[in-house]
This record gives structure tokens, C-alpha cells and sequence, in this order.
């Protein structure tokens, strides 16, 4: 895998920046008098898997591309502030 990794081209700051936007969709506070203060947000961003050197694609029968270039991730979090 480490191979496969170094294969990959080497890509600027800018070119991140320009590859990702980030999104925070939710963000909520909770204070209970038993558990203490909690926080949770939900982050999405959108990657274009092209400036990150994932180019595989395979065409349908359609003749389209199986795979979009745009990937969403999503990250859920939740965290507890300690007594």
C-alpha cells in the first residue's frame, strides 16, 4: 500500500483548498444536570477525487462513468465535557 501512496502526485495547498469545501450542517449544545454539558456537530464536505489522484473509473453499459469524481464525506461527532 505504501507504494501505492508514493505513486500518487503530489498536490499544493491550493489545490486542497480548491479540491474540498467543507460544511457544518448542524451543531447543537445540550446541558444536563447528571451528565454535564455536550456538544455534537455533523461536518460534510465534498472532495474531488480527481485532484487526489483516485482517476479508476469504469464505464456502464450506458456508456456513463460508474463512478462520480465528486465523493461526500460526512462526520458525525459527539463530545462530552469531563466533570
Amino acid at each position: 500500500m505504501d507504494a501505492d501512496l508514493a505513486a500518487l502526485p503530489l498536490a499544493s495547498a491550493a489545490d486542497y483548498i480548491a479540491a474540498v469545501a467543507q460544511h457544518v450542517s448542524s451543531v447543537c449544545v445540550i446541558t444536563t444536570a447528571l451528565e454535564g454539558e455536550r456538544f455534537g456537530l455533523t461536518l460534510q464536505t465534498v472532495v474531488d477525487r480527481d485532484k487526489f489522484g483516485v482517476s479508476w473509473n469504469n464505464p456502464l453499459p450506458s456508456g456513463e462513468p460508474a463512478l462520480s469524481n465528486e465523493v461526500t464525506i460526512t462526520a458525525e461527532l459527539q463530545l462530552s465535557k469531563q466533570a
